[in-house]
């Protein structure tokens, strides 16, 4: 004999998703049982499908009335259409006793029943209790103590969470604008706070809209804020006519990596530029001796024609350019001091860093038309670049291109 529950049976299996058949009494798409009146087929709502001892849970995704005509075998004559209801669902968890686990480690075979959810399904799946069995959370293992609010299919089950298990991963509460985004953030913030056994909970809130002040403060009389609660709230106004409370991080506080990540320089290619640019900004504020000072221009003179000659750009002119101008500053009287330095303190004379460069400039030239129409550098001119000016890049920094230096 059916059970009151059943609604039909199992004609796919498809990985995760399964297709159900409804039973042909189901017009309606309704069933009384014991429990009351339930709606049939409604998107998001759960099914339930038993294994042996245990029972799989599935939301349902899609409804489909499929119309077939039914010819008879002597091809005579063509019946009206019969409708048949088609449901798809996804197969999310297992119970098994008054236990419910997300994923499932079987499916369901063909013919199988499908049951409406129960409520003694839905306590397991929503760990429903009564607040009484709820107790004080165990700061180390807190469970499913955070409420958040009812469901909107299943009228009185409550939503909770686990802490540990939510704030162990990456989440994200999305939706469109005005579906409640924010208030659903606010009041996971607001559960959590209210049970002062959940220790260890520090909440930082870019609030660029300025939506959450009212959520944790009140406003007195007198225009001033002040605390809900026996919880802290540290809040720094983001709106910047108020000079004198909104948060502001001078440049120099930030270090090398900050950098990178606030103009999301590309790796091996803007970075190792950038942070070239950075270091010798920060040696014009600096008594550096001449050989330093040489030394940084060398690379990042070398980090710029590596970074253009990579482009897809036309940029063949420009990497002539920079080894033409390398060049012409190395022949400067006020420099050659420094030269000297450079190959006594890093092995590197003038003559190999003037036939590099000059190595460079001819490779570019050759795609040049007429002296005046760049092209797209091609990968084995690339490839000859590097290897002219890496072992000279390399004698400087102790690293190779596209890595930056390591001094």
């Amino acid at each position: 004999m059916a059970s009151d529950f059943e609604i039909g049976r199992i004609v796919a299996v498809d990985t995760a998703q399964v297709t159900i058949e409804l039973n042909e009494d189901l017009r309606a798409l309704t069933r009384t049982t014991y429990e009351g009146a339930q709606e049939v087929g409604r998107i998001n709502s759960y099914v339930v499908i038993p294994v042996g001892a245990r029972r799989l849970v599935a939301m349902v995704t899609r409804v489909v009335l499929a119309e077939e005509a039914e010819i008879r075998a002597d091809r005579t004559m063509v019946t009206l259409p019969s409708a048949r209801r088609i449901m798809k669902a996804t197969l999310i968890g297992t119970i098994e006793g008054r236990s419910f686990s997300q994923g499932i480690s079987l499916f369901p075979v063909l013919d199988n029943p499908v049951h409406l959810a129960t409520a003694t399904d839905l306590d397991a799946i929503f760990d429903r209790k009564k607040e009484k069995d709820i107790g004080t959370p165990d700061p180390e293992e807190p469970g499913f103590c955070i409420g958040l609010g009812e469901s909107a299919i299943f009228e009185s089950c409550p939503i909770r969470i686990d802490p540990d298990a939510f704030f162990g991963k990456h989440a994200a509460v999305l939706g469109s604008t005005g579906s409640g985004k924010s208030c659903t953030i606010a009041s996971l913030i607001q559960s959590i706070l209210e049970r002062p056994e959940i220790r260890r909970t520090h909440f930082v809130v870019l609030d660029t809209n300025g939506e959450y002040q009212s959520a944790f403060q009140k406003q007195k009389a007198d225009g001033r804020w002040e605390d809900i609660g026996k919880r802290r709230v540290l809040y720094i106004p983001s709106d910047p006519r108020e000079a004198s409370d909104r948060l502001v991080i001078p440049y120099w506080f930030l270090n090398a990596d900050d950098f990178v990540r606030l103009f999301r320089a590309s790796q091996g290619v803007q970075r190792p530029v950038l942070l070239e640019a950075l270091r010798m900004a920060r040696n014009e504020e600096s008594n550096k001796a001449p050989v330093l000072i040489i030394r940084d221009e060398l690379i990042l003179e070398l980090n710029r024609i590596w970074s253009l000659s990579g482009r897809d750009e036309k940029t063949s002119k420009d990497v002539r350019d920079l080894a033409q101008g390398m060049v012409t500053r190395l022949a400067c009287a006020e420099v050659q001091q420094a030269l000297d330095d450079l190959a006594s303190q890093y092995g590197v004379n003038k003559d190999s860093i003037i036939d590099a460069l000059t190595a460079v400039k001819e490779e570019a030239e050759a795609h040049i038309d007429n002296n005046t129409y760049p092209k797209v550098l091609p990968a084995d001119a690339r490839n000859k670049i590097r290897n002219v000016i890496e072992p000279i890049y390399t004698k400087l920094t102790g690293s190779a291109l596209g890595e930056g230096s390591t001094t």
